[in-house]
C-alpha cells in the first residue's frame, strides 16, 4: 500500500471560464506528517516532537488533536495555503518560504473557506479532495504563487499549527480578477 498526494490547480477568470489547470504528482509529505499520524496512532503509548509553523518544536502528546484542516474563508494559520517561495522542499520544512497573506492590497490573495469531496475510489485505491480558492481582487496587482501547503491545526498545550505537506509547482500568475483552485488529494492504493 502507498500513501500519495495529487496536485490539482485551476486558474478562471472572474466569469468562470478556464484559463489554465495543471495536475501533478506531489511527493512533498513532510517529516511533521509523519509525526502528526504517529501521535494519532500510539497516543498515550509515546510522545514525539514536530515544528510547528513558527519555528518552535512542540510535543506532542496523548491530548493532542492535530488534522484539522477545516478552515473558515479568510484564516491563513491552516487548512491549504500558497507563496511565492521556490526554494526546494526538505523532509523537515515546517512552514511555507514566503506565505502570501488574505487580503485585496497588493501581493495578497483572498482565500476562501476550505471544502472537501467524498472518499472515492474502487478496489484498487480510495482518496479524498482538500479544495481551497485564492482570489486576486480586482483592484490588486498580480500574484504569482509558486509553492501550496497543507497546514494543520491541533492542540498541544494550546491550539498550535502544523505544516503536513509542501509543493513547489510551476509558477501560477493570477491577475486582478482571477481566482486560483487548488485542489490536494490525499490516497492510497494497493501499487
Amino acid at each position: 500500500m502507498t500513501v500519495k498526494l495529487f496536485v490539482d490547480l485551476e486558474i478562471r477568470n472572474k466569469d468562470g471560464s478556464l484559463v489554465s489547470k495543471t495536475q501533478h504528482e506531489g511527493h512533498s509529505l513532510v517529516v511533521a506528517f509523519l509525526a502528526l499520524i504517529f501521535e494519532q496512532m500510539a497516543s498515550t503509548k509515546a510522545s514525539v516532537s514536530a515544528v510547528d509553523t513558527i519555528g518552535f518544536a512542540r510535543t506532542l502528546s496523548n491530548n493532542t488533536i492535530a488534522l484539522n484542516t477545516s478552515v473558515l474563508a479568510g484564516f491563513i494559520t491552516y487548512g491549504i495555503v500558497v507563496g511565492t517561495d521556490d526554494t526546494p522542499v526538505t523532509l523537515d520544512d515546517f512552514g511555507l518560504g514566503l506565505q502570501i497573506l488574505n487580503g485585496t492590497t497588493a501581493g495578497q490573495l483572498l482565500h476562501s473557506a476550505v471544502t472537501y469531496g467524498p472518499i472515492e475510489g474502487d478496489a484498487t485505491f480510495r482518496r479524498f479532495a482538500t479544495l481551497r480558492t485564492f482570489t486576486c481582487d480586482v483592484g490588486a496587482t498580480i500574484v504569482v504563487v509558486k509553492e501550496l501547503g497543507l497546514y494543520t491545526r491541533g492542540y498541544s498545550l494550546g491550539t498550535k499549527f502544523f505544516m503536513s505537506a509542501r509543493e513547489v509547482i510551476p509558477p501560477q500568475t493570477i491577475n486582478p480578477g482571477q481566482a486560483l483552485s487548488a485542489t490536494l488529494q490525499i490516497q492510497i492504493d494497493l501499487t
